[in-house]
């Protein structure tokens, strides 16, 4: 009997142990990656990961501290004869609301994705309902960011080329100082409850800065958490201060420039630090982005420390949908006939000489001689990546990594505690894993490399400028020999690399180039990049 019941107790303590990841600093990784670090049965992996696919489009965080009453915005776009809509219509230039979820960079959402029932039925990606006591609220969750529209087709967890976030939180904040709920309730725009809503999302927004981003394309949510911040109490839970929304203090980030490019979700599964620069050592990811973007909204942190002990499942849920994820196939968009096998089986050579050592090894089909298919030859059947991520500084723009020291702070909170969440600030980035290499143009952390063919280039011959184009038609919006940006085309931004934070030096010496002298001939280039659009 005694037996009997250790081993009853030893099979539960191996069962926790194998439910629960390792969040802590350094924790090894398989090489191969942890695509389900909570170790879930398949059946179970698969109905964990599509209830974190809805999180993923409805945004799950119900005491967030800024919502938008939707009643407001069907009167915004509907009612024609109100002055206090007329007026709004007129400063923002939004006509509807889909055109404002244009305008934000959402993508539409694809018949093949079931849209979960707190998504706004305009049929953009990201715009998510909130129920609350008083009322339905409007929100943007994390696809607003992390969907990205290529040629007609929606690739969640690769980040979004031109996403407008951190400017409609813009919008919000320079509307915000006119009286909204008294002014509505007048002219009989919204409920008492619908007032009360916006009262405490002009409350919270008195909590939050937010910088705009230098170019379209680009996120500032760094800045936004540190500068929030800066206009709270420095207690355990970062409590609200009337002095310091009035008189924030004082931060590098003021006057400096962080931004960055969103991040992608499927490389997320070889890592053991996180964001671009690895600056957060250890703590489940998806905590931590759950506490950047509620600094980032004012939010109260006792109630979203108590939410989310209360909903650790949504957090375990989401964070399987983000370790499943998986990249787009060239070939998905592209004729299979597009790639030169012989070209790429070249570039794997010009690649392990000169990148594998940072980005790790990736095996195609075509090592495995009893695979004849052009589809199976190119795909990629393992990756090795590292056991430790890496951080290297190969000179590219420091901007990124040195706002990160402002984050420090982060890590005297109560609720980074909770979690086990850790940051330590870096000099340099993580030389991430390829996989989907190909569909993540433009390059760098800042977007600074318009194309493979600029980050193959010497820093002092990549473009000084370039124009970003939406990638709508495959043959005029992408250019498929350097793929990237064409030179050409209808220009959403213009980059300009002699701005700070958007420089585009480095990563050339000691890996493409030495003692100034270029390793790789413009044809090796070339197969390199055959090689890359496969991964």
């Amino acid at each position: 009997m005694t037996k009997t019941l250790l081993q009853i107790f030893t099979l539960c303590c191996l069962s926790q142990i194998a439910f629960s990841a390792n969040w802590s600093e350094n924790a090894p990784i398989p090489i191969e990656g942890r695509p389900n670090p909570l170790s879930w049965t398949p059946s179970d992996l698969e109905d964990k990961s599509h209830a974190g696919l809805n999180h993923a489009l409805a945004y799950p965080v119900t005491v967030t501290g800024t919502l938008v009453p939707h009643s407001l915005f069907e009167q915004l776009f509907t009612n024609k004869g109100n002055p206090i809509f007329k007026a709004a219509r007129s400063v923002t230039g939004w006509h509807t609301f889909d055109h404002m979820e244009s305008w934000m960079g959402l993508a539409p959402f694809p018949n093949e994705i079931p849209r979960p029932h707190q998504a706004v039925s305009t049929g953009r990606m990201g715009t998510s309902y909130i129920e609350t006591e008083n009322g339905i609220g409007v929100t943007w969750s994390c696809a607003a960011c992390h969907t990205t529209q290529l040629f007609g087709k929606v690739v969640i967890g690769g980040p979004n080329k031109f996403p407008r976030a951190n400017d409609f939180f813009l919008v919000g904040k320079k509307a915000m100082p006119l009286n909204w709920p008294s002014i509505a309730q007048a002219f009989k725009a919204m409920s008492p409850e619908e007032a009360a809503m916006m009262q405490k999302t002009k409350n919270s927004l008195r909590k939050v800065n937010t910088p705009a981003p230098k170019v379209l394309g680009l996120d500032t949510s760094l800045s936004q958490v540190a500068l929030s911040l800066a206009r709270r109490k420095k207690d355990d839970y970062a409590s609200p201060s009337k002095f310091r929304e009035l008189f924030p203090r004082n931060d590098f980030l003021t006057k400096h420039v962080a931004d960055s490019k969103p991040g992608t979700w499927w490389t997320v599964k070889y890592k053991n630090r996180w964001l671009s620069d690895g600056s957060v050592v250890s703590g489940n990811p998806i905590y931590t982005n759950f506490l950047w973007n509620e600094i980032g909204r004012g939010t109260d942190l006792n109630e979203l420390e108590t939410w989310l002990k209360e909903n650790n499942d949504i957090v375990e849920e989401l964070s399987t949908f983000v370790f499943a994820s998986e990249p787009p196939l060239y070939s998905d968009f592209f004729p299979v006939e597009d790639i030169n096998i012989e070209k790429a089986i070249r570039g794997q050579k010009h690649f392990r000489k000169t990148c594998a050592r940072c980005h790790g090894d990736y095996q195609k089909g075509w090592e495995d001689s009893s695979i004849s298919e052009s589809r199976e030859m190119i795909k990629t059947h393992k990756v090795h990546y590292h056991t430790n991520t890496p951080v290297v500084d190969v000179g590219t723009d420091p901007g990124r990594y040195q706002g990160m020291k402002s984050l420090e702070q982060l890590n005297d909170l109560a609720i980074s505690k909770s979690f086990g969440v850790l940051v330590k600030s870096q000099k340099g980035y993580v030389p991430p894993p390829l996989v989907g290499i190909w569909a993540r143009w433009p390059y760098f952390h800042n977007n600074s490399a318009p194309s493979l063919c600029a980050v193959l280039s010497k820093a002092s011959e990549r473009p000084k400028t370039f124009i970003g184009v939406r990638p709508i038609d495959s043959k005029k919006d992408f250019d498929q020999a350097c793929n990237g940006f064409p030179s050409e085309g209808k220009a959403a931004y213009v980059y300009d690399t002699s701005l700070e934070g958007q420089s585009n030096s480095g990563h050339d010496e000691g890996i493409f180039l030495r003692n100034g002298k270029e390793l790789l001939s413009p044809e090796q280039k070339m197969e390199l990049i055959e090689f890359l659009k496969t991964l």
